[in-house]
């Protein structure tokens, strides 16, 4: 029994240490200074935070959490800017209902010159410490998994 709460707590003890690591790496991706809207990098910074829930005393999630600014800077839109079919441009939300309280989903587009860029700063670092991740699971989950596969079968 005490073998288990200990590969449990190992377990939490790497999955926590993972995401720390890379909370740092997004966070060197966070530009210094002001973005294109104007917007200053910093409350993105000091917003992003890391997550985690258990059930039975194991992790079973890991998340990440900052202001919605981090996903208009992901995306290069905002402020008269969108993205259509993954590209930035300029433009904006054509509103065909009277009520203003429905928002719609079509977006006209304007001319002008485009002084916006997507910013990988959150999925391209993350992307890149996914398979740190799946290794650390791996390791410690087989024993589990073939344990788990001898007692489904039938003797």
């Amino acid at each position: 029994m005490t073998e288990i709460i200990e590969n449990i707590e190992s377990f939490n003890k790497d999955i926590v240490s993972w995401g720390h690591r890379t909370r740092q790496t997004i966070l060197g991706k966070i530009p210094k200074g002001r973005h294109a809207s104007g917007a200053k990098e910093e409350p993105l910074a000091r917003s992003f935070r890391m997550n985690t829930s258990k059930t039975f005393g194991e992790i079973d999630r890991i998340g990440f959490s900052f202001s919605l600014h981090g996903v208009f800077l992901q995306k290069g839109v905002g402020r008269g800017y969108i993205s259509k079919n993954g590209v930035v441009m300029r433009g904006e939300r054509i509103n065909h209902s009277r009520n203003p309280k429905t928002k719609s989903t079509d977006f006209r587009t304007i001319p002008g010159v485009i002084s916006r860029r997507k910013l990988d700063w959150f999925n391209g670092p993350l992307q890149s410490r996914f398979e740190n991740l799946s290794d650390l699971v791996a390791e410690h989950k087989a024993d589990q998994a073939i344990l788990n596969f001898k007692r489904m079968k039938i003797q």
